[in-house]
């Protein structure tokens, strides 16, 4: 039987490092990530004093935001952190007044695509 997660999300603040690793996992540049993250509020959760999963939101104009970057540790792959961290940054884009959101990705995994399928994303 797996243990529930007890999981947090809150903005990343100034006194955290910026975790590359993590932001690696979903952008091979750390010179792209550098350039994105000065435009965008960075999210995290946490499992008890763990970050496990990282989610970036860079606007793009007045109504429509960007899911940048979105990276759980892969040790907690498979429980349900990603779809925690996408509705949950869904709920801050709306309470930004954000009308759009959208997410940029290559060839991603089929997995990854079904996840963003079932939270209301549409492929274009």
């Amino acid at each position: 039987m797996q243990k529930k997660l007890s999981l947090t999300f809150s903005e990343l603040d100034e006194n955290t490092p910026i975790p590359y690793g993590l932001l690696l996992l979903a952008d091979p540049s750390k010179k792209l990530i550098d350039e994105y993250l000065k435009e965008s509020q960075t999210f995290i959760a946490r499992q008890d004093d763990e970050l496990v999963g990282i989610i970036v939101l860079k606007p793009l104009s007045k109504e429509l935001i960007e899911i940048k970057n979105i990276s759980v540790k892969p040790f907690f792959r498979g429980q349900g952190i990603g779809m925690y961290l996408i509705k949950n940054a869904i709920h801050k884009a709306w309470a930004g007044k954000y009308e759009h959101i959208c997410i940029g990705t290559a060839n991603s995994s089929i997995g990854q695509l079904y996840l963003y399928q079932k939270l209301g994303f549409e492929i274009c």
